[in-house]
């Protein structure tokens, strides 16, 4: 389990992997371009570059999760509190609770929920 503390940004390489992360209020995961990111807890801040892709994520209240164009997230859980900003990227098999946030823009595309 890697922990993302607040004021920490944790980047993972192009092409690269990461698995059981969790990010602190505060903190930041960078999925870069042919990256992946799983099992993610998210209190603080997911931002996705261009073909990166995360699963499993739960974005929490506080949370937000930013895909770019080219972007993917999926088995992703938005709770009370949480924002998903689909900037162009696409969502498959993702909830957003109630209380939750979803901000969508041109080229996005969501799947089964």
């Amino acid at each position: 389990m890697t922990t993302v503390s607040s004021g920490t940004t944790y980047v993972i390489s192009p092409g690269q992997s990461a698995d059981s992360i969790v990010v602190q209020q505060g903190g930041k995961l960078w999925v870069n371009s042919y990256s992946t990111a799983t099992n993610v807890i998210d209190y603080g801040t997911l931002n996705v570059d261009f073909r990166g892709s995360v699963s499993g994520v739960v974005v929490s209240s506080g949370g937000s999760e930013t895909l770019s164009a080219g972007a993917s997230t999926s088995n992703t859980e938005v709770e009370a509190g949480g924002t998903l900003f689909l900037w162009g990227g696409s969502a498959y098999n993702t909830t957003i609770d109630s209380g939750a946030r979803l901000d969508l823009a041109l080229e996005t595309a969501i799947a089964n929920g």
